[in-house]
């Protein structure tokens, strides 16, 4: 395995980890609680495999850790040998019992997270082997908990691959504790180790200094301004009345997305009305309007039946997937969810809403009379065409009066013609008149100048510019080419 760190926030990271898992404990009756004293703590560590660090560790203190019982994760910026306690339950570190992360960081300042579960506990007898490959505390056929005993190794390989120690402290029936160090600063690692915080940030130096807050935050700032997201950029819009759920997909999204966020189900729908998003994000169980509802409204409606929508909920039966897609949810996610699939399947619904709007874009240019009317997607182009059919002589006929006649706010209409055909609203009427006066040319219906007039273009220069700007020969050559 090779390390691909970069400077990050380790309080958000765990925060973020941690709430993901509070759908599954609100089912058992568990309390999930995170503590730090420190809004930013800024790290130098591998994403991903943090993440199965953490992700391991939670889903373990969480399992083992019975109805009403509470996990605690905390995080603290320590200095030299404080606080860290030896694994058997040995207590504070002493000479005869080195600390297993001396040997791994000159560093004198370290970050310390501890995920605390008042759950089963393990014997004293088996703590140390529980980083063991294939070690399993509960080896019996009748074990009450599956597993395949990679768990814990693969994390301890994982915290040394990042130059850190991990350690554990349990009593049996009263709970366990497990305390991952990992070193601030970066003079631990090699050049190799190191990655830019994206591929876009090439204009940062590569020896720029991380051992204080101040000059990673600046570093952070500066990426964040150079890689600045254009309009064009997909929108997301999160909805999840847990503040800190929404915070965690609102920062695994935000480097590729502009994210929006709502409360609730109102408040999502009215978001979605206002801004017309390129996906949504719902959670399922939600005050004023649940996400099934919201669901049906947005495919319902006719200004926001394109938008693709994910499912979020800790009902996981197969029922409960079923009534989520019948209101015509496009995926649907289990709560504890990975971050790499939640990423994956939005960036998977984007692309295919990308496919299906070059289809429908073939569909309207080439045959604008002949889109079937299956979908109100569908239903929504064919009121437009109509609109334009009508209006296609009309000079004055504006994008303005083209909002009006299709009942929809400038914006609204801007966003869904993006979203369908990847044009905004003069470009589609500009298209749709020249693909008329191609079809007149064919049929010899007139000459150049009494064609422009035809489909609403006063000037005959700027119509021919136009036209070969679509078709790549003018009016002319066009008539002589269908002709023959």
């Amino acid at each position: 395995m090779e390390l691909r760190a970069a400077p990050g926030n380790l309080v958000d990271f765990p925060r973020g980890l941690l709430v993901s898992f509070a759908a599954l404990a609100e089912r058992k009756r568990q309390t999930l609680r995170f503590e730090s004293k420190a809004e930013k703590l800024l790290v130098y560590f591998d994403r991903d495999k943090a993440e199965k660090i953490f992700f391991n560790l939670l889903s373990n203190a969480i399992k083992f850790t019975p109805e009403g019982g509470s996990v605690v994760v905390a995080v603290v910026s320590v200095k030299g040998e404080e606080r860290w306690a030896m694994s058997e339950g040995r207590g504070e570190k002493d000479d005869e019992h080195p600390s297993p992360f001396a040997h791994r960081s000159s560093s004198n300042e370290f970050i310390e997270i501890t995920i605390t579960d008042t759950g089963i506990g393990i014997p004293a007898e088996k703590l140390p082997h529980i980083f063991d490959r294939f070690y399993q505390v509960d080896s019996s056929h009748t074990r009450l908990h599956e597993g395949t005993g990679i768990g814990l190794a693969l994390v301890k390989e994982l915290v040394e691959l990042h130059h850190g120690a991990i350690d554990v402290a349990s009593a049996v029936g009263k709970g366990t504790t497990f305390t991952v160090r990992l070193p601030l600063g970066k003079e631990h690692l090699q050049p190799e180790e190191i990655v830019a915080i994206s591929v876009q940030a090439t204009r940062v130096e590569a020896d720029a200094e991380f051992s204080d807050i101040e000059s990673a935050e600046t570093l952070l700032k500066e990426t964040a301004s150079a890689t600045a997201l254009s309009d064009d950029e997909p929108i997301i819009l999160v909805v999840e009345d847990h503040a800190e759920m929404r915070r965690y997909v609102r920062n695994e999204l935000e480097p590729v997305y502009r994210v929006l966020e709502a409360a609730d189900g109102d408040e999502g729908w009215q978001t979605a009305l206002e801004t017309i998003p390129d996906l949504v994000i719902s959670d399922v169980m939600m005050p004023k309007m649940n996400g099934y509802e919201l669901c049906s409204r947005l495919k319902t409606d006719e200004r926001t039946s394109h938008i693709p929508v994910i499912l979020l909920t800790a009902k996981a039966a197969q029922l409960d997937k079923l009534a989520g897609l019948e209101t015509g949810a496009d995926d649907y996610l289990g709560k504890p969810f990975d971050r790499q699939e939640l990423v994956a399947r939005v960036k998977n619904l984007i692309a295919l809403r990308r496919k299906l709007r070059e289809s429908f874009r073939r569909q309207v240019v080439l045959q604008p009379r002949e889109v079937a009317v299956t979908t109100a997607d569908e239903a929504f182009l064919q009121r437009a065409l109509a609109v334009m059919e009508e209006q296609v002589a009309n000079e004055e006929f504006t994008a303005e009066d083209f909002q009006r006649a299709v009942g929809m706010s400038k914006t609204q209409l801007h966003r869904k013609l993006k979203a369908l055909v990847n044009q905004a609203p003069r470009e589609f009427m500009r298209s749709f008149r020249l693909q008329r006066a191609a079809q007149l040319l064919k049929q010899g219906a007139g000459n150049v100048t009494e064609i422009a007039y035809m489909v609403g273009f006063s000037s005959q220069p700027y119509f021919t510019k136009c036209f070969h700007e679509e078709f790549g020969m003018t009016p002319k050559e066009y008539a002589k080419r269908s002709a023959a």
